[in-house]
């Protein structure tokens, strides 16, 4: 994507990671740790992309 920043083009690109809360998850950290798994895998796919676990 682009964006005009006073006058200038800012390129960018966004990875997500997302994932969602389970009854199972012992606490929140099996949730982050989930989302940065799917976060990761989107950067491993080659960048701007969604990766949902």
């Amino acid at each position: 994507m682009v964006i005009v920043i006073d006058g200038e083009e800012l390129k960018y690109t966004i990875s997500l990671g997302i994932t969602e809360g389970r009854t199972d998850d012992a606490n929140h950290l099996e949730w982050l740790k989930r989302a940065d798994k799917a976060l990761y895998q989107s950067k491993e796919l080659g960048r701007n992309r969604t990766s949902v676990l």
